[in-house]
């Protein structure tokens, strides 16, 4: 069984701005997360895209570090950062955070736009770490220390 927690959420107060953390979330079924813009706008992204929720390991963020590529909180631009979960084994899976329960849709691979803003080599420095991209099914709150554990089939 996958299982591991939630160390940092982050939001974007609008569209192309740095995350802001917080220590806790309400995350909407089928929408996203509250407080971010797409959401705000309606645009709820298509069901199945992995659209409404976006997470990365702060492992792969340490191991980037160690290649000489820094990020700060949130500046990998994934609204969930996690610890002792492989991400990857997610995809197709249900899953909870905290008590969310969510559906890991694929991998969320780094664009340009990413580079761009951080201004850092890391489009192919997290080339298959970027993380995951996943659907909302429930809606609740998600907090710092949350659990994340993938559910029996």
């Amino acid at each position: 069984m996958v299982e591991g927690r939630i160390e940092g959420i982050y939001i974007k107060p609008a569209p192309g701005e740095h995350p802001a953390g917080v220590d806790e979330v309400k995350a909407m079924a089928a929408a996203g997360l509250e407080g971010d813009p797409y959401v705000a706008a309606g645009d709820f992204g298509e069901p199945g895209r992995g659209h409404q929720l976006t997470l990365i390991s702060r492992e792969e963020i340490e191991e980037l570090a160690q290649e000489g590529v820094t990020l700060r909180p949130g500046e990998s631009r994934r609204q969930l950062e996690t610890r002792g979960v492989d991400l990857k084994s997610l995809i197709g899976k249900r899953f909870r955070v905290g008590d969310v329960e969510c559906l890991g849709i694929r991998v969320c691979a780094p664009c340009q736009s990413l580079q761009n803003m951080t201004g850092k080599p890391v489009l192919l420095a997290l080339r298959g770490k970027g993380g995951l991209r996943a659907d909302i099914v429930s809606t609740g709150i998600i907090r710092v220390g949350d659990a994340v554990v993938a559910l029996e089939d």
